[in-house]
């Protein structure tokens, strides 16, 4: 006798029928928000981009300045930032 939360995992594998028929489907659904997919994909991979290269130059500013080679100047600037 299954409980309320169904037959768990035991329940056997199940096999797409009409996989390429579901994605026609799923893209067809998806048509009008087309714009707004491609805009949000474009973003997220922008911002990965951009937390990579502001990690990368944090720690480069550190190595440098923990070799005090960086002049006051610089650093004054920076720590603003």
């Amino acid at each position: 006798m299954a409980g309320p939360m169904g037959h768990g995992p035991h329940a056997g594998n199940q096999k797409a029928k009409d996989f390429k028929g579901t994605l026609v489907r799923l893209s067809k659904y998806l048509k009008p928000y087309r714009v707004g997919l491609v805009v949000v994909a474009i973003a997220a991979i922008t911002s990965v981009i951009f937390s990579i290269i502001s990690n990368t130059s944090i720690g480069i500013y550190q190595e440098i300045k923990a070799k005090n080679q960086v002049p006051i100047q610089v650093c004054f600037c920076l720590q603003g930032t």
